[in-house]
């Protein structure tokens, strides 16, 4: 079974991982626009434990919270290959942010439980927030909120996942994320996705969107210097 994995969480694997994601998401439209919103959350928190990357030996824990739909968003999908995939190791519990891939290393002095692992980086951070979809400006302090979760933390990478209300509010909430990466001084790539409420008029259909925010000329959605699926 082939799927995206994280390998060295460049700038150039960000991009490749928007793509993944985005082509995942219109490959199962027809399933995924069935989900609830805690179904939507589960199944961004899966797809991203299994990107992380899982060889023999390697040292990267998936720090996540457990499920939180009461249906889970697999028996929707029935069999279709998207619900088989596997994450590596794992860890139902949160660490700082939605999701964190983090490396681990044995403590240097030995507990009463033995050796227990201890967070030496975090490649990747995630956060995700669905926002209010009558409003479009509730909807950028929604996301603001805990996009500045990410900017306190130190990563390797970073991943910000919203629903803007329209494309005016996408634009919108990605020229905030810029600047909230400038001020705070956060030299890493940042990938945005957006997985609208709505469908874009500018191409008369639902479609998601991904890009970076590293520099300011690519910070803009319809920027074409960010490769599109």
């Amino acid at each position: 079974m082939s799927y995206f994995r994280f390998s060295t969480y460049t700038r150039d694997e960000l991009v490749r991982c928007g793509e993944s994601f985005k082509k995942d998401i219109i490959s199962y439209v027809d399933i995924l626009n069935l989900f609830t919103t805690y179904q939507w959350t589960d199944f961004v928190i899966h797809w991203f434990a299994c990107a992380a990357p899982y060889p023999a030996g390697n040292s990267i824990i998936t720090y996540a919270h457990e499920p939180r739909a009461s249906t889970p968003w697999q028996t929707l999908c029935g069999d279709k290959e998207i619900a088989r995939r596997e994450p590596g190791p794992r860890n139902h519990g949160e660490f700082l942010l939605d999701l964190t891939h983090v490396d681990v290393e044995p403590m240097p002095v030995m507990t009463q439980g033995g050796w227990t692992a201890w967070a030496t980086r975090i490649r990747l951070g995630l956060e995700s927030e669905w926002g209010h979809q009558a409003s479009p400006r509730y909807n950028i302090e929604r996301v603001l909120i805990d996009a500045a979760k990410l900017a306190a933390v130190r990563a390797q990478a970073k991943v910000m996942i919203f629903a803007s209300t329209n494309t005016q509010n996408r634009d919108d909430i990605v020229e905030c994320l810029s600047r909230l990466r400038s001020t705070s001084d956060d030299s890493v790539p940042w990938l945005w996705f957006d997985i609208p409420w709505t469908w874009d008029r500018r191409i008369t259909r639902w479609e998601p969107a991904f890009g970076l925010v590293d520099a300011p000329e690519t910070t803009k959605s319809e920027e074409p210097s960010i490769p599109r699926v």
